[in-house]
This record gives structure tokens, sequence and C-alpha cells, in this order.
């Protein structure tokens, strides 16, 4: 037994052999000590930062089944101006998950440099501020670049009660300044990554207690930016984090300065992307209230 480990008994032996302890005063010390040392740790059970989310069940489906079903569903969202996202691969995070800083990683197989920024929204789709990213943050931003990115190649670190109660959801995504120094590589750098994924934990080493695998990742000669996530409000007060697939060839990182070319593609995304934002915050809503969330509700 270690130092530590053994520190409460001795701890408690000490206080015992005292001269005018009272039984119950030592009954209730060792009580205390005993909770400091057994103390539960919220962080490494996934059980406490993961909740159910409602309408979702598991598919028991045959596969022919399971592939029409995602065919029409892919069809009606690019209907919708949704194509790309994941509403099925949807997670809803606990109370629990906003109470400690929530470790994003990112990782990927190839030479590409990939960068991350994130930027808020309003429920109406409208950009709210500026952008987040290494070269225009703060130590206080909610979605912050880390340094010590664990095993992954980088990292955010989400502190979900400092987001501001005028944002009601945030774009995460991925871009590629430049493959190489010849600038016909610029809109293709996407193209040269494999195994593209993005992963939640609650510290840069701790296990990750949901993971996301992007299995089209190279397949996009075109495209040099990847909107990885759409983290929004959800019902009573929770979060909600939805992967996409929405990949796009954002020019103004072939022409400007990366600060420029960041804030300009997230006006273009917040654009691009507007009615996502709608679409779940009548869903949301429709949930809380018990009604049919029947498509977008306000595109």
């Amino acid at each position: 037994m270690s130092a530590v480990d053994s520190a409460p008994t001795v701890m408690v032996t000490e206080a015992a052999g005292a001269p005018g302890w009272p039984s119950a005063c030592r009954s209730m010390l060792w009580g205390v000590l005993r909770l400091v040392r057994h103390r539960p740790s919220r962080e490494d059970d996934w059980q406490t930062l993961l909740e159910p989310v409602e309408g979702q069940c598991e598919n028991d489906d045959s596969e022919d089944e399971r592939l029409a079903e995602v065919a029409e569903q892919t069809q009606k969202l690019a209907e919708e101006g949704l194509l790309g996202t994941m509403p099925e691969r949807v997670i809803q995070l606990a109370l629990a998950a906003s109470d400690i800083d929530l470790h994003m990683g990112f990782s990927w197989k190839g030479p590409v440099e990939l960068h991350a920024f994130s930027f808020f929204v309003e429920s109406n789709g409208k950009l709210l501020g500026d952008p987040c990213w290494e070269l225009n943050c703060q130590e206080t931003d909610p979605i912050l670049p880390m340094e010590d990115a664990g095993d992954d190649r980088i990292a955010l670190r989400l502190r979900l009660n400092a987001i501001p109660e005028t944002a009601y959801g945030c774009y995460i995504a991925l871009v590629c300044f430049h493959f190489t120094s010849d600038p016909m590589y610029y809109s293709g750098g996407l193209l040269y990554t494999e195994d593209l994924s993005v992963r939640l934990a609650a510290g840069p080493r701790k296990p990750d207690f949901w993971r996301f695998k992007d299995e089209y990742c190279g397949t996009l000669d075109s495209c040099n930016t990847w909107v990885a996530a759409f983290l929004y409000r959800g019902p009573r007060g929770r979060w909600r984090l939805e992967p996409t697939l929405s990949k796009f060839n954002i020019v103004a990182f072939q022409q400007r300065s990366p600060i420029d070319a960041v804030a300009e593609a997230a006006r273009n995304l917040a654009w691009r992307m507007r009615y996502l934002p709608r679409d779940r915050a009548w869903n949301i809503a429709a949930q809380e209230r018990g009604l049919p969330a029947a498509g977008s509700g306000g595109a």
C-alpha cells in the first residue's frame, strides 16, 4: 500500500489514540476521510456524460432496408438544404458534461496539416461574433485550441457552461490552408487524408466516450474544409452534438491571409448551413412541447 493510500488510516489511528476524543467524533472523522479517499470521478464514467436521445432507437431492420432508409433520408436532406448532416448520429450530453472541460480531439493519417476553428450562430442561422481559432483566441473562450492534444493530432477544449446565452449553436470545422507550396493543391487538401476522426473525452489522455470517423475522407478532391460537428442546445438545458459530412472548398483560404480567410469562411459556412440550426431549433421546441417534429420549421 502506498503512502497516499495509508494516510487516512494513519490519521484516524492517531486521532483515535488522542485523549479526550469522543467516539462520535472519531466515527465522523473516519467517514469524512473515507469519502476523500474514495471520491468518485465523474469524468471517467461515460454514463454520467451521455444521455439517450429522445426518438432514437436501435435499428433492427435488414441491411437492405437500412440502406433504403438512409437513401430516402439523404434525398430529403438534400431537398431541405441539409445534405451532409447526420441527425441519426446525434448524441446528447448530460448536465454533468457542463461541469468539466471536455476534450475534443481530431486524428487523421496523411501529410496534410489541418487547423481547427469554431464559430457561433443564432437559432436562425445568423453568424454570431468572430470565429475562434489558434491565432484569434483567449483563455476565457468557451471553445479553445489546446497545445496539449494528448494522443490526437490537434484538439479543442469545450467549456459548455461558458457558451454565451445568445448562442444557439456552434460549428466546429477543420481546414487545410495548403498542402504544398504549389497552389494547385490548395483546393484538394482533404484528398490526402485517411481515417479522419473526431472524439470526445474528459481529458487529453482520457479514453473517449464518443468518436466519429469520416469513412468518406479523401474522396472529394476539391475540398479544403470539413465541418466536423454542430454543437447545439437540446431539450431541458442539455447540449447535443451532431457530426456531419459537410465538406466545402473555401476559396478564401487560397487568396487571403489565414486570419481574413477564417473570418470569411465562418460567414460563408454560416450562410451555407443556415438551415441546420433552424431545423434543429424547431425540432427541439417540438419535442419539449410534445408536438410532431416534421421537417424544417424555419427554412
